[in-house]
């Protein structure tokens, strides 16, 4: 089976302080179906959420155990144009092909009110088909809820399947119908509130079996509006350290041989001062913390600045580590990303 996820979706799992509490957004009953192109539907975001999970539903009665979808955010927060006028301005920001169709699969999209999004998918009998099967909803105008908010849906698809074997690059050609209330119904899963930061590449073992992770309570503010704090804990004790950033991110070995550190920060880097890590000698005690807007206040002229909503910066822990290759050992990385 080939499986593909993209986006904000990065390869691990979603670094969190809190448990937010998730919801569900559902399309009404099915009301039609239709074999054969993709369809969805758009909407304009009323409030900042995230969407966690995205899940095609199944015509009534059918058996299939396979879904594509695929999460767009329209350029400038313009819908899509109403058919046979096509758009390709719009970037994904997620996209699954032959994946089980019986569960929500995860996914981790940034909203903020006013957004443009397209949500579309398709269930199949087999990997790789050619062909998709839609669930519609329809006869009057849908509505999902966000929140408090009650959100009207709108018809929107492609003249094309959306599957692995038709457009491995997503969707592409989108137009919108307003004459027709015929939506298919692809459900998603979202936590209420500015999204958290994203965790991903893999921390390395130092020599006492230390694996340091890396969090932040919040992502960053471009007007420093909120605390963004940074802290790697499971570090070794009684070393020194620093937490360095860049504006993409890799990985790439640490060392050509040995050692089971990943860079995960591209070139070029800024870092902060050198800090103990306290805790004891020999355990994973230690921590390394970073005052975000501290250190963006402190540093003006830092890579990357001034920053602007909606940018990335790579966060990432280095240690001192001495029998370890490079005599150092590095945590995971955070994926940050600015909001206003």
């Amino acid at each position: 089976m080939w499986k593909q996820l993209l986006s904000v979706v990065l390869a691990a799992a979603v670094s969190q302080t809190a448990v937010a509490q998730t919801f569900t957004a559902t399309c009404g009953s099915q009301t039609a179906t239709f074999n054969g192109a993709t369809r969805g539907y758009w909407f304009i975001a009323p409030a900042d959420f995230t969407i966690t999970g995205v899940q095609a539903q199944l015509q009534t009665g059918s058996t299939s155990t396979f879904q594509n979808f695929a999460i767009i955010k329209f350029d400038n927060q313009i819908p899509p144009p109403t058919f046979p006028t096509v758009t390709q301005a719009f970037t994904h920001q997620a996209l699954g092909f032959d994946i089980p169709q019986n569960v929500f699969q995860s996914v981790n999209v940034s909203v903020q009110t006013g957004d443009v999004i397209g949500i579309y998918g398709n269930c199949m009998a087999a990997a790789g088909g050619t062909t998709g099967q839609n669930s519609y909803a329809g006869i009057s105008q849908q509505t999902i809820t966000i929140g408090s908010n009650v959100v009207n849906i709108n018809r929107s698809g492609m003249q094309f399947h959306l599957g692995s074997a038709t457009s491995p690059q997503g969707m592409h050609d989108v137009w919108q119908e307003p004459g027709s209330f015929n939506i298919t119904r692809v459900d998603f899963q979202y936590t209420i509130g500015p999204a958290l930061p994203v965790a991903y590449c893999t921390a390395g073992t130092t020599t006492n079996g230390c694996t340091a992770s890396i969090g932040a309570n919040a992502n960053p503010s471009v007007s420093a509006a909120n605390p963004c704090n940074i802290t790697i804990s499971g570090v070794e004790g009684q070393k020194t350290g620093i937490v360095f950033y860049g504006l993409g991110s890799l990985p790439q070995p640490w060392c050509v041989s040995g050692g089971t550190s990943f860079l995960c920060v591209k070139s070029p880097t800024f870092r902060s001062g050198a800090q103990a890590t306290g805790g004891t000698v020999a355990a994973c005690d230690g921590t390394l913390s970073l005052d975000w807007n501290a250190f963006q206040a402190a540093n003006p002229g830092s890579l990357g600045s001034p920053f602007s909503s909606g940018q990335k910066v790579y966060v990432q822990g280095w240690f001192r580590d001495p029998p370890a290759c490079k005599s150092t050992s590095l945590s995971n990385a955070l994926e940050m990303t600015y909001v206003p």
